[in-house]
């Protein structure tokens, strides 16, 4: 009996998976003339057994500013390709993943999984994860300073703030602001009150920084107003604003409704009889004083006193 070796495959030979031939065995009769008959069949090799993964992937966690997740990607298949030759028993086709091309996140986790497969269709795999992490608070620029003004300075405008990041660009800061001014100008909320503005800032890795100012304004001006000039005059004279003259000019930095009292204040002397009586010393002479008070309209604790003194003189 002859063997002819099928396909250029001699026996002992390894033949792919995949592959089918044919195997002639030649029989030729005993003796001078014998006949020869031929015995042909097919063999087709198959491959069920799959591959096995025997490394360990590298998973790794690195900081936003030293990323390189498509360096770790390709150092993962790296390693598969140098063990290739160790996964399977007929050899491995191909090995391909399916992780993104690229992870551009500033913060996350991205798991991949890495697939060997052979000539017959065979297939493990194994997995990895890449995480980056942020953990460095943005920067807030621009924040001005805690300011008080006075009532009638205007408000100042809002600032132009702005943010940096270690890793994140193009960041928005976040505005809001707070106002206590009443909207009464009968009241000292209109004129003392207080404004908080707020400016925050996330990088979209839970890193949140806050920053405010606080503008305090204020009713420091006192009220002004001009009152008639020291006089004399003469006992029995009524002491009244329609004889002695009364307030004018009343002015406010900030209100433009005022409040003016008058009181009189008034020291009882003896009305002199003779106008030349030398008993008719000064602590004799009837003397009052006129005082007037100038408060802002909303009362809240800023007036201004002033006085004329009507004197009587001897009579």
């Amino acid at each position: 009996m002859e063997y002819v070796p099928p396909g250029g495959y001699p026996i002992g030979s390894m033949v792919p998976a995949g592959t089918t031939v044919t195997v002639h065995y030649i029989i030729t009769a005993p003796g001078p003339g014998g006949i020869k008959d031929t015995l042909c069949f097919n063999l087709a090799f198959v491959d069920t057994i799959p591959p096995v993964i025997d490394i360990n992937l590298v998973s790794d966690t690195v900081a936003c500013e030293v990323d390189d997740y498509a360096g770790w990607r390709q150092a993962q298949m790296d390693s598969l390709i140098a063990h290739q030759a160790d996964f399977d028993n007929c050899g491995i086709d191909t090995i391909y993943n399916n992780g993104p091309a690229t992870f551009t996140n500033n913060c996350g986790s991205v798991t991949v999984t890495f697939y060997v497969e052979d000539i017959s269709g065979n297939v493990d795999s194994a997995t990895a994860t890449y995480t980056i992490t942020d953990t460095t608070l943005p920067v807030l620029a621009g924040v001005p300073a805690d300011a008080i003004i006075d009532c009638d300075d205007p408000i100042p405008a809002v600032a132009n703030v702005t943010a940096t990041d270690n890793c994140a660009a193009g960041l928005m800061v976040a505005f809001s602001q707070t106002n206590s001014q009443s909207a009464n100008t009968s009241t000292c909320n209109h004129y003392d009150y207080t404004i908080i503005r707020n400016w925050s800032v996330n990088d979209g890795c839970g890193n949140v920084v806050t920053a405010s100012q606080t503008i305090n304004v204020e009713d420091t001006g006192l009220p002004s107003f001009d009152i008639p000039a020291d006089t004399m005059v003469n006992c029995g004279t009524p002491i009244d604003t329609l004889t002695l003259g009364s307030y004018s000019n009343v002015a406010d930095n900030c209100s433009s409704v005022l409040n003016i009292t008058l009181s009189n204040i008034v020291n009882n002397g003896i009305c002199p009889q003779g106008k030349n009586h030398p008993a008719h010393l000064d602590g004799d002479r009837p003397l009052s004083q006129r005082c007037f008070q100038n408060t802002n309209h909303h009362d809240c604790g800023h007036h201004s006193t002033d006085g004329s003194v009507p004197r009587r003189p001897h009579g």
